[in-house]
Formats: C-alpha cells, sequence, structure tokens
C-alpha cells in the first residue's frame, strides 16, 4: 500500500519528532513524512502539499507570507488533517538571553562587560559574583516570556506549558532557549500519536531514544540555579559542549574570546574550542 505523505513544518524541533514517528510501526506504515525547516524559508512543493494527508505544523503569522499557516492551511486538501505542534521557547535557564544578532546564545550582560575592555579573567569573576537578579529585574522578564508561552500554547493541539513549569526546576527540561530535551522531545511525539489514535511509542523504543540536541546544553549562571531553586542543576560542575565537557568559566572563556576576535559564528568557534580543549590545547583559566 502506498504511503500517505506526512510534512512536518516546523524549525529544529521537527528533527527529533520526525525520528520518534518513524519508530511507531503504525505510524511509519502509514505516513511517509517530509520535514520542511520553516525558519529557512524552505519552500513546500506544490505537489507535496496537494498530496499532503496530514501536516504538522508550527504556527507562523501572516507576515511569512505565502509561508504563514493561515495561508499553507488554505492550500491542504479537504481531507487533510491539520496539527498544531508546539513552537516552544524557554529563558527560565537562561534569563540575560538577548535576541540581538551578533552572536548564537547572546548574553546580555556579559556583552556588557566585554564593551567595558575588561580582561577575560575580570569578565568572568564580576559575572559569576554578580547577583544578577538585583541588577536586572528578571522575575518580571520570565512572568513575560511565561504569558508569551501560554498565548502561542492556545493555538496549539499538544498542551505542554503548564507541565513544563511544574517541573522545570527539578528537570533539565532544555538544553538552550529552543531545543526541548529528550523527555519534551518524546511528549510532543506521543501527542500527536494521541490524537491520532495510536498506541504509544513501545518501551524497546523508549530505552533506546537518542536526545536530538544533546550534543550542547548552555551552562546556567549560579545566581539562576540559587535564586529560582534549580535542583537538578546544584550539582552540574561541567556541561556537554559539541564532544568535550567545559566548566562555566571555560565556556565563558571561549564565548569572550569569539566576541573579542570579532566571530560571529560561535557554533563553529565553539566546535573547535571544544576540539582543542580535548586535546589539552586551548588556553583555560
Amino acid at each position: 500500500m502506498k504511503k500517505k505523505l506526512c510534512i512536518i513544518h516546523a524549525n529544529c524541533q521537527g528533527g527529533p519528532l520526525t525520528t520518534l514517528l518513524r519508530q511507531h510501526p503504525v505510524f511509519s506504515n502509514t505516513y511517509r513524512i517530509k520535514h520542511i525547516v520553516n525558519y529557512t524559508r524552505e519552500i513546500i512543493p506544490d505537489d507535496d502539499l496537494r498530496n499532503c494527508q496530514l501536516f504538522l505544523y508550527q504556527w507562523l503569522s501572516k507576515d511569512w507570507n505565502e509561508l504563514s499557516s493561515e495561508r499553507l492551511l488554505s492550500r491542504l486538501p479537504s481531507n487533510a488533517q491539520p496539527v498544531c505542534i508546539p513552537n516552544l521557547f524557554f529563558k527560565h535557564y537562561w534569563p540575560l538571553w538577548d535576541s540581538k544578532p551578533g552572536i548564537d546564545y547572546s548574553d546580555r550582560h556579559l556583552n556588557m562587560l566585554i564593551q567595558r575592555g575588561l580582561s577575560a579573567i575580570e569578565i568572568i569573576h564580576i559575572y559569576l559574583k554578580t547577583d544578577i537578579f538585583k541588577l536586572y529585574d528578571i522575575h518580571t522578564s520570565l512572568a513575560r516570556s511565561e504569558e508569551h508561552e501560554r498565548q502561542k500554547e492556545q493555538r496549539w493541539d499538544i498542551k505542554v506549558t503548564d507541565d513544563i513549569l511544574a517541573t522545570y526546576r527539578q528537570e533539565a527540561l532544555f538544553s538552550t532557549i529552543n531545543h526541548p530535551g529528550l523527555g519534551l522531545q518524546i511528549r510532543i511525539a506521543q501527542g500527536v500519536l494521541d490524537l491520532l489514535g495510536y498506541g504509544p511509542l513501545s518501551q524497546t523504543v523508549l530505552r533506546a531514544a537518542h536526545d536530538a540536541f544533546g550534543e550542547f546544553f548552555l551552562p546556567i549562571h549560579p545566581h539562576v540555579t540559587q535564586q529560582l531553586g534549580l535542583t537538578f542543576a546544584d550539582n552540574m560542575k561541567d556541561y556537554p559542549v559539541y564532544g568535550t565537557r567545559l566548566t562555566i568559566k571555560e565556556y565563558l572563556l571561549a564565548y569572550i574570546t569569539c566576541r573579542q576576535e570579532g566571530i560571529s559564528d560561535f557554533i563553529s568557534f565553539l566546535i573547535l574550542y571544544a576540539q582543542k580543549h580535548n586535546r589539552h590545547e586551548a588556553p583555560l583559566t
């Protein structure tokens, strides 16, 4: 029997969803999956839209023009089933994250210290010793972020925000602001399967499941751990960084070096930095 077409129109979070759904026997026997990356503005071929039977999508506003969710939904065949999946974003572990362009994982407090022309040792010392909750109105910022996520969730067919807020202190639910951990990856895949009336993923699949974003965990400021009561982070002495493990001081040195040298591709820089660290070539504080 010819398989039906399932389109996943999503950001990087669509990658682990694709992997998990392909490991469900009923789903994989019924659908072939095409993951179309939304944030790169990848075009969905007309034939794919005409033949799509299951459309898993993250909501995109009218600002996305032809790729907006309203426009794409209007082009699906009448018998296609649309499912709005979460587009997760979580600032609580990294409230100093900055959306301004210039560097990946931008940190506004670090950026300010670097702009002052301080040495790397001075920046790291001040950064880690500063009570950022006195310097910035972090609680208000996080409350606004929560409200924004709840507004987004009104469109989602799979609700996860309450569970995230109830458990984020005890479990490392994200590895960066938009990279959910394995538990949430599984939760969303199970949510899709539930909506379709399929059974859950098998225990064999769950035991073998791999965290698609596990190669990098963005270090957490110690005052965030203390102030928000992140019990899972109490004993985190180092973090996975592209094949090695770095302490927060080592990570900060990499960030500072990258910024001071005017390099914008921090991820590529970190990968090379991690390789040197494994060979004991990187100068560390």
